[in-house]
């Protein structure tokens, strides 16, 4: 224990010196290497299971810096919080004022750099191997985690939730655990407001979620499921007879890195997915006219 506090308070010295270089940019880990991207300047994504709008808005009567313009309702207790007269150092003093509320559970800065995604409450992580679950009930404790969640394939795997308004959030716990050297790897869980790069945020929008992977009605074949070498999407089944169909297929990684897209009117479409990482990825598969896509959820095993 000693020595994960010591290596705690490095952790802690080295995200002082990233805030100050990096200034308002959000950094996390990705393949061995830290990747830092700037954030919005007008709007942060808000997690709250208890609050309206009409509530939302009475407790950013007063809000640190700028104004409120709008708050545009995104399902399941997800809002994003518009403001005006506001820069990115503006919206970090934001994000503090809400995580320190009690009705928020939490909140989180949207990314710039990938456009429409921000993080949840729930960091992902990688032991190094099975033996290593006894470090992860101390840094589980260390951190008030809420909950512990493995994976059924994969006995390295876990989903950790962290408390409500937590101290520290998702992004930060992330960087801090993986910095530890003690775990193959440590991801925020991100989410996707929206399906594409140019993210119309509107009450009317119902984005597909990467932690809700949608059951009923899918029509569309993905396998096998563990994959290791090629992932095989029969699309035949959705477009027998429907030669003129058009889809865009997407795979995203858990950080909402987009691995794999390509176009097809129908058929079998395969990715060689060898090369990408062991873990959990999102097929969207956006049909032409569709409003929304299936998704489904892919493990990568090797």
């Amino acid at each position: 224990m000693e020595m994960i506090m010591k290596k705690m308070i490095i952790s802690w010295l080295f995200c002082l010196a990233t805030v100050y270089i990096f200034g308002q940019d959000v950094c996390y880990y990705f393949n061995d290497e830290k990747v830092c991207y700037e954030v919005s300047a007008t709007r942060i994504l808000v997690k709250s299971e208890t609050l309206d709008i009409a509530g939302l808005e009475n407790a950013l009567q007063n809000p640190v810096a700028g104004s409120l313009k709008n708050i545009y309702v995104m399902g399941g207790g997800l809002f994003v919080v518009e403001m005006e007269d506001t820069g990115r150092e503006d919206m970090w003093a934001l994000h503090r004022q809400l995580s320190s509320m009690e009705d928020v559970v939490y909140a989180s800065l949207i990314g710039g750099g990938y456009p429409g995604t921000g993080y949840t409450n729930e960091v992902l992580v990688m032991l190094k191997s099975e033996d290593d679950y006894p470090v992860l009930l101390e840094y589980a404790e260390i951190y008030s985690i809420k909950e512990i969640k493995p994976d059924v394939f994969n006995g390295r795997h876990y989903k950790l939730t962290l408390p409500h308004n937590p101290e520290k959030d998702a992004m930060q716990t992330a960087i801090e655990l993986y910095e530890t050297g003690l775990f193959e790897y440590v991801d925020p869980n991100l989410i996707h407001l929206c399906p594409f790069e140019w993210c119309p945020y509107g009450p009317e929008l119902e984005p597909p979620d990467m932690n809700t992977i949608v059951e009923e009605e899918q029509s569309i074949v993905c396998y096998p499921n563990p994959v290791s070498d090629i992932l095989y999407i029969d699309l035949e089944k959705r477009t027998p007879n429907k030669t003129s169909a058009s889809y865009d297929i997407r795979l995203y990684s858990s950080l909402g890195n987009l691995c794999r897209q390509a176009k097809a009117p129908g058929g079998m479409v395969e990715f060689s997915i060898s090369d990408l990482s062991g873990g959990i990825y999102f097929l969207n598969i956006y049909a032409e006219n569709a409003s929304k896509p299936e998704a489904h959820k892919i493990i990568v095993k090797h």
